[in-house]
């Protein structure tokens, strides 16, 4: 879905290759990026680019074949657009209106892969942040994993990533700010120390319940490109199956089923509404958040 809406946006050009895009890539891990390009590759739905340079491609040990480096080529979809957008329209109407415990899988797939990017952008942030702004060393190795477990809690509290973003940049700048006060301490401590500042912030505010300000990255910060696609995916999915939402549903049952009809069969059976209608704005409140209206990947 992200690749199609980055060619959409893109008329005429190709898909980038993982080295050109940037550290972040399509979902923060150049390891699953390379991995799910190399399935759809292999699932005919991607094809490689003549765009892709030759030093993308190399002999295989054996000498009889010419194999390529996935991180190195440059990728163009099979088929024209409207094709493509016709298949994200059925991938999308899948995630939503699938019944039974393949459906729910499917539907936690997405919620898994979106909260994993989430931490993954707002990690990149502070990485940024400190390297950038402060002239700091990224965040210790020794601390990454604290560091993604406390922006886990974050989020499962329920900040937005636009809140988020706020609790980095005072924890990076309450950081510098204790090493000026502290000739001794120096530029690896005060990253270190931001994770430490970042956690008594999100755990203060919890449990002082503060209003928590969002706001947004600055445009330096490059988030991984499917993030947008798979906020709205994610968003569009909550709406469906929002007990408000379809309480205001006047074609549904009161559990979101509808009767539909088999396209090719007739027949007549219960299916999952996804609620077409505009349902009045006090019945989508959930939905506030900053990234609705964010940019496409390919405006990145």
């Amino acid at each position: 879905m992200a690749l199609v809406s980055y060619a959409t946006r893109n008329p005429g050009k190709q898909l980038p290759s993982i080295t050109g895009i940037g550290a972040m890539g399509w979902t923060g891990d150049n390891a699953q990026d390379s991995e799910l390009l190399l399935a759809l590759y292999y699932s005919n739905l991607l094809a490689i680019s003549r765009e892709t340079p030759p030093s993308a491609f190399v002999l295989a040990k054996d000498g009889d074949d010419i194999t390529f480096r996935a991180n190195d080529v440059v990728w163009r979809l099979i088929g024209d657009r409207s094709v493509a957008q016709e298949r994200v329209k059925d991938i999308t109407s899948g995630f939503k209106t699938r019944l039974g415990p393949q459906g729910a899988t499917a539907r936690e797939a997405v919620a898994l892969l979106t909260d994993e990017i989430e931490v993954a952008n707002i990690t990149s942030y502070l990485n940024g942040l400190l390297t950038r702004r402060y002239g700091y060393p990224e965040v210790p190795e020794t601390r990454r994993k604290e560091l993604t477990d406390i922006i886990r809690k974050g989020f499962n509290h329920g900040y937005t990533a636009g809140q988020m973003i706020t609790f980095v940049w005072r924890a990076a700048d309450s950081a510098a700010a204790w090493k000026e006060r502290n000739a001794r301490m120096g530029p690896p401590e005060a990253a270190s120390a931001s994770v430490t500042t970042l956690n008594g912030k999100i755990d203060k505010a919890i449990e002082l319940h503060h209003a928590v300000p969002e706001y947004e990255v600055p445009r330096w910060h490059s988030a991984p490109l499917a993030l947008s696609s798979l906020r709205r995916l994610a968003a569009d999915i909550r709406r469906v199956y929002n007990r408000e939402v379809i309480e205001a549903c006047a074609h549904c049952d009161h559990i979101g089923l509808k009767e539909v009809v088999h396209p090719e069969t007739e027949s007549t059976a219960m299916g999952r509404c996804t609620h077409a209608v505009e349902i009045p704005a006090q019945a989508r409140e959930e939905e506030p958040n900053w990234w609705d209206d964010a940019p496409d990947p390919a405006d990145v």
